[in-house]
């Protein structure tokens, strides 16, 4: 009788133990798509920044969206999609001009299970693929 009570449980620590696992490795999954969304916007920040304000005034400030890197920077939206596959990030992004011809700039993104600290709802988001 003791050895089937062990065995018992036994197997509920193991299923505890498998189901902490995947979901450890689902939000693995979900940073490293978010950490791979900003690494693509600095990229693109980069380039349009350095066509918009190649020599900034120190102390003037500007605010980048989402839509203004897909519209006017020609950001491919399709960088923006979310875990889901289905709808899209927001971003929220404020340059500051440091020194003359010198930017600065941080990333904060929304998503649907995911939103940066700091981060400011500055424009509506792209409508989801369901919605297309």
């Amino acid at each position: 009788m003791k050895k089937k009570i062990v065995i018992y449980i036994s197997i509920l620590i193991l299923i505890f133990l498998t189901c902490i696992f995947l979901l450890s490795v689902k939000k693995e999954n979900k940073t490293n798509r978010y950490d791979e969304i900003k690494k693509d916007i600095n990229k693109e920040l980069e380039r349009y920044l350095y066509v918009v304000q190649p020599k900034c005034q120190q102390g003037s400030e500007t605010t980048v969206t989402h839509k203004k890197l897909v519209y006017n920077a020609g950001f491919d939206k399709e960088k923006l999609l979310d875990v889901d596959k289905k709808s899209y990030c927001m971003v929220y992004v404020p340059v500051k001009c440091v020194e003359e011809g010198k930017l600065e700039w941080k990333i904060y993104l929304s998503c649907n299970d995911y939103k940066d600290k700091g981060f400011v709802k500055w424009d509506n988001p792209f409508p989801s693929k369901e919605n297309n």
